[in-house]
């Protein structure tokens, strides 16, 4: 995260390595001996609400039944041993079952930093923060995954659908969302590689991808545009689950920006299922990028938030 050092001294943000080293008095074992449950817990439930997100699958608005566990993280191995993620739980989604993965990727690479630090008989154990970061980032890469998923399945609606002569510019917008997520991707790389830590590969998140059966037994624009909404709204609560457990202030900064977009994503998309507002004349593919103006709402380096939008927006 070299490129958030200007905007950090800007704001009085300090950044996850500087905060380290000014701190170098304390060890850094002896402040993270153990990584932190709570935000264990709330990390996993990120990877939950992917799978669970769609409350309704259908035209008729009957929320989708079940939800399965999430399988916890692997302890950072202060004695050198790798911790093991736990698998996610069976989900029910409009009656089919998906198994979604616990924050296993991410401690698996906290374990695995620990394993290393065990072998030189170093009492360091890896960073607390990086296993809800990189739970953050599998949601990430599953969004990404999803809105592709999603696109092909708009690309193929029938002549029939309600919403067929808006489908195009629907997945302008769904692709314009894609791309903010894109961002948020390559911010959460960024800072757990400035942990010394391992990303989750997007590969491997997106090989464990199934879309519920549901929408794709009925995959009406409506019922896509559900999904995407439901899984949005999941995603900006766990967002803030797990940015309250996060130890770095810059982190947390970093995670409520993200956050916030999702929210805003929410927002527009459940204004359009709930026919609370439709696309106008002005919404093309060319205008579909300013439906969510920014990928973050506070700028992280060189991605630029709401707050580089001029003071009176609308002028």
């Amino acid at each position: 995260m070299k490129d958030v050092t200007e905007k950090n001294q800007q704001s009085g943000v300090t950044e996850p390595n500087q905060a380290r080293a000014s701190a170098s008095a304390t060890p850094v074992a002896s402040r993270r001996k153990l990584i932190n449950t709570g935000a264990i817990g709330a990390a996993a439930a990120v990877l939950g609400v992917i799978a669970a997100a769609c409350s309704s699958d259908d035209d008729s608005g009957t929320p989708a039944s079940g939800g399965g566990g999430v399988g916890g993280a692997g302890k950072a191995g202060g004695s050198g041993k790798s911790g093991a993620g736990g698998k996610g739980g069976s989900t029910a989604m409009g009656g089919a079952a998906g198994t979604v993965a616990g924050a296993g990727e991410g401690g698996a690479s906290a374990g695995a930093a620990g394993e290393a630090a065990g072998a030189g008989g170093a009492p360091e154990v890896a960073d607390a923060d990086i296993v809800p970061l990189n739970a953050l980032l599998s949601a990430e890469y599953n969004a990404i995954t999803a809105y592709s998923a999603g696109a092909g399945l708009i690309g193929a609606a029938a002549t029939t659908d309600p919403l067929y002569a808006l489908r195009v510019v629907i997945t302008d917008v769904a692709v314009s969302i894609q791309t903010q997520h894109k961002l948020h991707a390559a911010a959460l790389v960024d800072a757990i590689e400035a942990l010394n830590g391992t990303p989750v590969k997007e590969a491997d998140v997106a090989a464990k991808f199934k879309p519920p059966a549901a929408l794709v037994a009925s995959p009406t624009i409506s019922n896509v545009l559900k999904f995407a909404a439901g899984a949005e709204r999941g995603a900006s609560v766990s967002y803030n689950q797990v940015l309250a457990s996060m130890e770095d202030a810059q982190l947390r900064f970093l995670a409520s920006s993200i956050e916030g977009d999702e929210t805003q994503h929410f927002i527009v998309l459940a204004a359009l299922v709930l026919g609370l507002a439709s696309p106008g004349p002005s919404l093309s593919e060319a205008t579909a990028v300013k439906v969510f103006p920014e990928a973050f709402v506070s700028t992280v380096g060189t991605r630029a938030g709401l707050d580089a939008a001029p003071p009176d927006y609308f002028a």
